[in-house]
């Protein structure tokens, strides 16, 4: 990527997409590809809307994780592959910049019911429509190929679950653009990183959100690991206060806390005791972790990001085998470092294994010790411990109230939705 460039935040989620599950990988990119030539010459849809909707479309499975609901998606039966819609819906609405238009994704599998707790508008509805037929004519083309499509989509019309509007306007862009053969070929690979670096201009705050998006989208399957990036960033949002650092390095601190470990996105895990969670902790620094994430982040963040993310990777792996360093971290690096130390104690607050200050700082000196660090940045958490926990304890508390209303809505809309089907479909 062009190093003027400090983070291009769709393609670290179009790469983190690919090795989340290898049967959805590039899924997420082709629809929203498929969506885009679809809607390019299309004059019913403002530039803004077609840009929404590609996003929708790269994001519109970002709640699908459980295989038994992966093979159903793929599938050509899609009414019962409801929980990745709630769930996506639900992530999108509380954390990223496209929540005005969650609802489509809630609907993406159904865009004929009507959910009572979640009202759908004409416009949403003819998008949700749009992102289901773009969802299906890629898994038509993953499970049958291209030749397929005609068939498919005109038995799909047929019988009603496809509108001509929409079929005509796929194929439109297929005369145009040639969809099915880009998306065969994988040159539309090419046009895609193209459009997502020069088209697609998002503010920090909205690159922060989108980051936040996904990271829940993994975070949130259960509970031990539901808060455990959360807690990091507020922590090292507090330390860096303290520090009266320079803005850029803050800058660079905050984003390597929300990238430091997004390679976990390959990680299987399955979580019922603290054990179980203190052995996930150890598998997240595994060598092959650090090159997923360096994978995801190689292309899609600026050098000095991309190396304090390894470095604060690396630090951590040597605390958990008390190994001398053989690099001077930077200070961003460190502070991570430390923030994820302070998390993981938080995250033991649910098990027997929370310590104290005096038992943490003790913990953490001697892995200072035993690595060969220069402590002064650890010197300055001791002296700032007290009102950096102080003031992540209100955020954080939050952070969890926030977590178990979404789970608590998300049961609710199961209910509503299992009953919707069985009635209705």
């Amino acid at each position: 990527m062009s190093r003027q460039q400090f983070i291009h935040v769709i393609d670290i989620l179009r790469h983190a997409f690919g090795y989340q599950n290898p049967r959805l990988i590039h899924h997420g990119e082709r629809v929203a590809y498929i969506l885009w030539k679809m809607l390019e010459d299309c004059e019913d849809y403002t530039g803004k809307e077609k840009q929404t909707i590609f996003l929708l479309g790269l994001l519109h499975d970002i709640g699908a994780y459980a295989d038994e609901e992966i093979d159903k998606m793929l599938s050509n039966d899609t009414m019962d592959t409801m929980d990745h819609s709630i769930f996506g819906y639900l992530l999108l609405k509380k954390f990223s910049p496209l929540s005005e238009y969650a609802d489509c994704i809630l609907y993406h599998h159904n865009h004929t019911a009507q959910y009572y707790p979640v009202p759908l508008s004409q416009r949403h509805r003819e998008i949700a429509r749009l992102i289901h037929m773009a969802d299906r004519i890629d898994a038509c083309m993953i499970r049958e190929g291209a030749d397929a499509v005609s068939s498919f989509l005109e038995s799909q019309e047929a019988c009603g679950l496809f509108s001509k509007k929409d079929t005509a306007l796929f194929w439109t862009g297929c005369r145009s653009h040639h969809i099915r053969e880009q998306l065969t070929s994988m040159a539309y690979l090419e046009q895609l990183d193209e459009y997502t670096k020069k088209e697609l201009r998002l503010s920090e705050q909205e690159t922060r959100d989108y980051l936040m998006t996904y990271l829940c989208s993994i975070d949130f399957r259960n509970d031990y690991t539901a808060l455990h990036t959360r807690y990091a960033l507020l922590i090292c949002t507090n330390f860096i206060q303290q520090l009266h650092l320079a803005e850029n390095t803050c800058k660079i601190a905050r984003f390597g806390a929300m990238l430091h470990c997004i390679g976990k996105t390959g990680v299987p895990f399955e979580i019922n005791s603290p054990v179980e969670f203190e052995e996930y902790l150890k598998r997240l620094y595994h060598a092959s972790v650090f090159e997923v994430t360096r994978g995801i982040l190689a292309e899609s963040v600026s050098d000095q990001l991309l190396t304090t993310v390894e470095q604060s990777f690396q630090l951590l792996n040597c605390f958990l085998g008390n190994t001398r360093i053989s690099f001077s971290p930077s200070p961003p690096a460190e502070i991570i470092t430390l923030s994820y130390c302070l998390s993981c104690n938080w995250n033991h607050q649910i098990s027997t294994g929370y310590l104290s200050k005096k038992q943490l700082m003790g913990y953490i000196r001697q892995k200072y010790d035993s690595c060969g660090l220069e402590d002064s940045i650890l010197q300055a958490l001791d002296k700032h411990y007290n009102r950096i926990v102080s003031q992540t304890q209100i955020a954080a508390l939050t952070a969890k109230e926030e977590y178990e209303q979404m789970i608590h809505e998300m049961h609710g809309l199961q209910v509503i939705l299992e009953h919707y089907n069985k009635k209705y479909l």
